[in-house]
């Protein structure tokens, strides 16, 4: 547990291994979304959890909740995700399927949707050359119920957006 009452910040996270290669996560978070005068109270909770089939494989399942200023702005994450390592610690790739529900769109406010309802589908590469560097190449996949964008490109269309992305991470951790 980890507690600032002067800035009204609380969050918590609690860790079971029932197994070796079982993990179970639960953390969760109320507080201020920003230091402003104009931020709300966000009440938010996360539950996964992480099964190690073996040396190379790992699947994990999880759901988020979360809550803002009161009970009618909500949303719900849920997500599965299959790992598979290539090279011990340094060529890995996943697949992971998402489903949100934002109503309020919270957290996607520049998507005008009504109801915001989406269907995520990722796969990516990740690739570590040195200890503190990661190289990601990605592709994800959008479904929506209402449109995503008001725009028609190739590479969305109303309801489905497709997109191919890269991205180095830095760790600068001692």
């Amino acid at each position: 547990r980890n507690c600032d009452w002067s800035s009204d910040v609380c969050s918590s996270d609690l860790n079971y291994k029932p197994e070796p290669n079982w993990t179970i996560n639960s953390s969760s978070f109320i507080g201020k979304s920003s230091a402003d005068s104009t931020s709300s109270t966000r009440i938010y909770s996360n539950l996964f959890s992480t099964l190690q089939l073996n040396p190379r494989m790992w699947v994990m399942a999880g759901w988020d909740w979360g809550m803002q200023d009161n009970s009618s702005v909500q949303w719900h994450d849920f997500m599965v995700q299959y790992r598979y390592a290539f090279l011990y610690n340094k060529l890995f790739s996943n697949l992971r399927y998402e489903y949100l529900t934002d109503p309020s769109s919270l957290f996607r406010p520049l998507m005008p949707i009504k109801k915001h309802q989406l269907h995520m589908i990722s796969i990516n590469v990740d690739y570590i050359p040195l200890k503190k560097m990661m190289l990601r190449a990605e592709a994800n996949y959008l479904l929506a119920r209402d449109p995503i964008i008001g725009i028609n490109t190739p590479f969305v269309q109303n309801q489905l957006s497709f997109s191919i992305i890269g991205s180095i991470q830095l760790d600068y951790k001692k």
